[in-house]
């Protein structure tokens, strides 16, 4: 309980998954990725001294596989800090680059009539 700042950048829950250890918080379904966070932000809660800070390095995830389904990862990520204890002090966006969307991201996108995300955000919370 001595520490002053903590910045976090953890896997987007299954985004990159294949580029991670086999058995990392990425390969973990939804629910196991969202209590793996809700258990960092209580370890993070616990590490920090009072008036410390958490920086949390966080982006949104989009399904393109055959669901559509956008996973708003930052406000779920602000739910369970919150529940931690902390307190948001700021919420910066950090866009991407739209080099990371690959030639089938741009064909799935207009082919489904969805929007590509290149948006994450930095989210920094005060114990």
């Amino acid at each position: 309980m001595n520490c002053d700042l903590i910045i976090l950048d953890p896997p987007y829950w299954d985004l990159l998954k294949g580029l991670y250890a086999k058995d990392s918080v990425s390969s973990l379904d939804l629910n196991g990725w969202l209590e793996f966070m809700h258990k960092t932000s209580i370890n993070c809660y616990n590490a920090l001294k009072e008036g410390g800070v958490v920086a949390l390095i966080i982006g949104m995830k989009d399904d393109t596989t055959d669901t559509n389904r956008f996973y708003d990862l930052p406000y779920y990520c602000m739910k369970l800090f919150e529940s931690a204890g902390f307190k948001e002090i700021q919420r910066i966006s950090i866009p991407l680059t739209t080099q990371v969307k690959s030639h089938h991201d741009v064909e799935y996108a207009k082919k489904n009539r969805i929007m590509l995300n290149i948006n994450r955000d930095l989210i920094v919370y005060r114990k």
